[in-house]
């Protein structure tokens, strides 16, 4: 299960583009490139989000996707010592059998 915002990854270049051409007018003429990165993040996920309800009239879409995870049984140690086990305990029936 996934949300993600529902622009486009155009969308997105396009407004970051466009919040480096814009100054800051919150209290401080800071230009956007001076911002923190945790900053300009929020700005833009801001930005998206308003252009996203008025674009698409939703702010996330929330999409699920049925996976299936495979486990490699050669990387497990469980797996790995269960045969290991069974071909020793083969080996000793077999001796037992001979003799």
């Amino acid at each position: 299960r996934g949300d993600y915002n529902p622009a486009t990854k155009g969308e997105y270049d396009r407004t970051k583009d466009q919040l480096m051409r814009e100054s800051r007018t919150n209290g401080s003429e800071q230009q956007f490139n001076e911002l923190s990165e945790k900053e300009q993040a929020k700005t833009i996920s801001d930005r998206l989000k308003l252009y996203s309800k008025n674009a698409y009239k939703k702010t996330k879409v929330t999409e699920e996707v049925t996976r299936t995870d495979t486990v490699c049984m050669r990387e497990n140690d469980f797996y790995v010592d269960t045969v290991r086990q069974f071909r020793d305990r083969r080996y000793e029936y077999k001796k037992l059998t001979k003799v």
